[in-house]
């Protein structure tokens, strides 16, 4: 685009920064490197500065030798006007329609912010039927809250979000993800003519023939997350045994778990939704005392042998009487790659108490993988726990707390602040 000719006073003088920045953009004022964008490779000009001053991955790529035409085939026109939009004036304009061009954009780019944007406004479909939609855009750009709160809504609604139209061309990632849970709300049975209706899908996608060596080559492993020994008999005798998806032995195998032997191939074990599982409480501390001052962050580190949801905390209150602008504090879950997975600004309570406890949404606990608990800033004096447990058993599943490196206070596995912490597994 040509340079304008204008009075500089037009848009220099009274003008925000993003204002006069968008000027010199669509003016092409200055720029320095250009980028060929589409199939069409319609140059787009800028300027290196901008864009190494928003994206990390911009930065990185003119510390380089890189020439001052950039191809850039996997984006269209439109797409990349409005991430350089973003960049200059940190706005953007996202729809529906351009949803997932520009989280595929953000994600190229690391733009946090704009996947964040685009998270938002996803987050009304994770709570409707078509939540699927949202858990497969969310697996798919590493979305995490988005990812967990789409899976607990498909868990607490699996027959309507399985009925969904999109359910059936969901990536074989996102069916793992579904039916590997234990917490899903239908029977064994829908979960089996959902994989097999899916499973039918890819073969006609794939433009496969629908015979024994393809079905299991589509399904793979995902095979032996349904758990057949729990599949309605009849309709197992009369359906899904002639489906060609399972060898002899393992029809076998089922057969035989019908009559009471052991399963080996499958698992037997029911599915329970969180809304009938019982809560456990790790009260940590043996015992409390009194004057404990964080400021900073307390933090410790927790894992489970098998996968738990983390519902309650229970957090030591003050030792006095405290202002109401010194109550607040933050409460983060980060998983083991250290993403935020769930945070909220709590408050203390303005009396004296020793402990306050605080619900929330179920958070998942990968098993196996160390998770961080984390208060930030509880600036007042509070009691505190001393000989404090380490680890904790119920219904056949071990939590385990160890110090932190994230920790700036006193705590740790023996003594400080996380007076329980409440847990379905």
């Amino acid at each position: 685009m040509a340079v304008q000719k204008t009075d500089l006073s037009e848009w220099m003088e009274n003008k925000t920064l993003p204002e006069c920045m968008m000027y010199m953009l669509k003016n092409e004022i200055l720029c320095d490197v250009t980028f060929l964008v589409g199939e069409d490779c319609k140059p787009i000009k800028a300027h290196r500065y901008m864009l190494c001053s928003r994206s990390q991955v911009f930065h990185t790529m003119f510390q380089g030798s890189m020439p001052d035409d950039i191809n850039v085939p996997d984006l269209d026109e439109n797409t990349f006007d409005l991430v350089l939009k973003y960049i200059y004036s940190d706005e953007i304009e996202i729809t529906w329609e351009n949803l997932s061009d520009v989280l595929y954009a953000a994600d190229k780019y690391m733009l946090s912010r704009v996947k964040q944007k685009c998270s938002d406004l996803l987050k009304t479909t994770a709570h409707s039927s078509d939540a699927v939609v949202a858990l497969s855009i969310a697996a798919q750009f590493h979305l995490e809250g988005l990812q967990r709160e789409s899976l607990q809504f498909i868990e607490n609604n699996t027959s309507a979000c399985l009925a969904s139209v999109h359910a059936n061309n969901l990536s074989k990632e996102c069916v793992e993800i579904i039916i590997q849970s234990d917490y899903l709300t239908c029977t064994e049975t829908d979960i089996c003519k959902f994989f097999l209706t899916w499973t039918d899908k890819c073969i006609e996608t794939a433009h496969l023939e629908r015979n024994p060596e393809n079905l299991r080559s589509v399904v793979g492993n995902l095979l032996y997350l349904v758990r057949f020994p729990l599949v309605d008999k009849k309709y197992f005798s009369q359906f899904v045994s002639h489906t060609g998806i399972l060898t002899l032995p393992e029809i076998v195998n089922v057969f035989r778990s019908h009559y009471g032997e052991k399963s080996d191939l499958f698992v037997e074990k029911t599915r329970v939704p969180l809304s009938k599982r019982v809560t456990h409480t790790f009260t940590r501390h043996a015992t409390r005392r009194h004057g404990w001052t964080a400021r900073g962050v307390d933090a410790l580190s927790i894992e489970s042998d098998k996968n738990i949801r983390i519902n309650e905390v229970t957090i030591f209150g003050p030792t006095a009487e405290i202002l109401s602008n010194l109550r607040s504090f933050e409460f983060e879950i980060l998983n083991e790659k250290n993403i935020r997975i769930y945070s909220s600004s709590l408050n203390l309570p303005l009396e004296a108490t020793t402990s306050k406890k605080y619900t929330f949404g179920p958070v998942l606990i990968e098993a196996n993988k160390s998770h961080t608990l984390l208060l930030k800033d509880i600036k007042v004096k509070t009691y505190y726990g001393v000989k404090c447990k380490t680890s904790f058993t119920a219904n056949s599943t071990t939590v385990t707390v160890k110090n932190s490196t994230m920790c700036t206070t006193g705590t740790n596995t023996e003594q400080g602040q996380f007076a329980g912490i409440f847990f379905i597994s």
